[in-house]
């Protein structure tokens, strides 16, 4: 039900280290959390690692895409760049998402780009990615890929259910 995981997503997004976390797998996602967050990611067939994250506390969420063959971004670290998600489904509302504002986040282990969409519209873009059949990733305008979203649905579900957990596990009462 559970296996222990070493990946750069078992950190916060913005800090590249590996540590072991415990992951639930939800229909191809896996799901697990951190101190401050949740987040549900996959490995895709272009070695794009996707991860949406969900911070209750700060009601937030997050995207972060990893690719080992991505080195040409080692020297843009820190720098801002622009993410797009176009979204596909029947039911998705919507379905365009950006962040000019994304991070380039390398280091020589593993190289990434990390998207954040505020409080104001945190509801809405869980709902679009649990609705979503399938989403175009495109970063500065390049075509990332094309990916499945099929079992994001029950994964987002979990995700919600970790981040109620998380909040109910919150011994600050002034975190929220």
């Amino acid at each position: 039900m559970f296996r222990k995981l070493c990946t750069f997503f078992a950190c916060i997004p913005f800090i590249f280290s590996s540590v072991e976390v415990d992951a639930k797998n939800v229909a191809g996602w896996e799901v697990a959390r951190s101190d401050r967050y949740c987040h549900m990611f996959m490995v895709f067939e272009n070695g794009v690692t996707v991860s949406f994250s969900w911070y209750p506390i700060e009601q937030h969420t997050g995207l972060s895409l990893i690719n080992s063959q991505w080195g040409s971004l080692q020297k843009r670290n820190g720098e801002q760049t622009s993410v797009r998600l176009e979204l596909t489904g029947r039911n998705v509302e919507y379905d365009e998402w950006w962040d000019n504002t994304a991070l380039i986040l390398a280091n020589e282990d593993v190289t990434g780009i990390s998207a954040r969409w505020g409080s104001a519209h945190a509801d809405n873009f869980a709902t679009s990615i649990m609705l979503a059949e399938s989403m175009q990733i495109l970063v500065d305008g390049r075509n990332i890929g094309f990916y499945n979203l099929s079992g994001s649905y029950n994964a987002m579900l979990e995700l919600k259910k970790c981040g109620s957990d998380l909040l109910k596990d919150t011994q600050d009462p002034f975190a929220f």
